[in-house]
């Protein structure tokens, strides 16, 4: 990829560019505009961007594990019970649900890092729990469950900022048969 970017920049250059500066146009040769100077400021703009994701995180300690898809989390010195934003896992009594419960709630206890994100489009359900998505060790819980057919895409209320990740994993794990998808009828 450097070897790419380092022939890229030697070989392809903006030879003209022109820059209109009051009535008159001026031509410059040879700018010094090249394209690692613009995958620099591409790759910036995404940092910048997931680093804006990552500061609407909040750092939150897991309290006691519910099922597959609700827990009580210590959230700003407040034990809250959270919904976790578009998903449905079975209940601990259907097919699967003690299994998939159990699972979510090691996923959570062994996090180095448990973080909760708000959703702009939601925020509290008809239970007065806290919507959010849910991120253990960096990783979208959300995302993990429906790709292991462990739960499946569900309150679809909004477009909410994750739905359409959750939509193509929920496809792959249905047309994989895994988990719940699996179950006969």
């Amino acid at each position: 990829m450097i070897l790419l970017f380092w022939r890229i920049n030697h070989t392809w250059r903006i030879n003209k560019q022109i820059i209109l500066k009051g009535n008159r146009m001026r031509s410059i040769k040879h700018s010094k505009i090249t394209i690692p100077i613009l995958m620099v400021f591409i790759i910036a703009i995404i940092l910048f961007w997931s680093a804006d994701s990552e500061k609407n995180r909040i750092d939150v300690s897991l309290v006691q594990c519910i099922d597959g898809d609700t827990a009580w989390f210590l959230v700003n010195d407040v034990v809250e019970r959270v919904r976790f934003l578009s998903i449905d896992a079975p209940e601990l009594d259907q097919p699967l649900g003690m299994m998939i419960g159990d699972y979510t709630c090691q996923r959570m206890q062994s996090a180095i890092k448990l973080k909760i994100e708000m959703d702009n489009k939601a925020y509290r359900d008809n239970y007065d729990r806290l919507l959010a998505w849910i991120w253990v060790d960096g990783d979208l819980l959300q995302l993990e469950l429906i790709s292991k057919g462990y739960a499946r895409v569900a309150y679809l209320f909004d477009d909410y900022k994750y739905n359409d990740q959750l939509i193509r994993a929920e496809q792959r794990s249905k047309s994989s048969g895994l988990g719940i998808w699996g179950l006969s009828d």
